[in-house]
């Protein structure tokens, strides 16, 4: 399917620890513990007092998944589209929790790409436009916890 299988990685080194602020695996949160230990980092670091509401955040989208599973059910041809747009959803809060602009930005933007494309064309366009979305989306994160460390 193309959207529902990738891994992004923002991290960078604290001063006593390396972590990640973000670890994000699909299809479930076994993969990114999977992931993390396997980059060494911590991606619900215990330093963050509120890495476990990162947690129930990530949790929360598998909640969502049911509604995937239910247009997969009724109209096949919109499930990559109904995908797209649960995942932009579930990237707002983030927002909120890593005071990251990149992340309210492109969890708006994802669903009217989503919305707009899965109209009109089929998912295998959906799911190319999303991917070079995606790609975007983790060069403004880079970007951003570039400005982060240069303060």
């Amino acid at each position: 399917m193309g959207i529902d299988h990738y891994c992004i990685l923002i991290g960078y080194t604290g001063p006593d620890q390396k972590y990640a602020d973000v670890l994000l695996c699909l299809p479930d949160a076994a993969d990114s513990l999977a992931c993390g230990k396997k980059i060494e980092v911590e991606i619900f670091s215990k330093q963050n007092p509120l890495g476990s509401l990162g947690l129930l955040f990530t949790m929360n989208q598998m909640l969502y998944l049911l509604i995937v599973m239910w247009v997969y059910a009724a109209v096949p041809e919109k499930m990559i589209m109904v995908y797209a747009m649960v995942f932009g959803a579930h990237l707002l809060p983030y927002s909120w929790l890593y005071r990251s602009k990149a992340y309210m930005i492109f969890a708006i933007v994802i669903q009217f790409i989503a919305l707009f494309l899965g109209i009109r064309f089929n998912g295998s366009v959906v799911a190319s436009v999303l991917m070079v979305a995606e790609a975007v989306f983790v060069w403004v994160l880079f970007q951003e916890v570039k400005q982060i460390n240069k303060r």
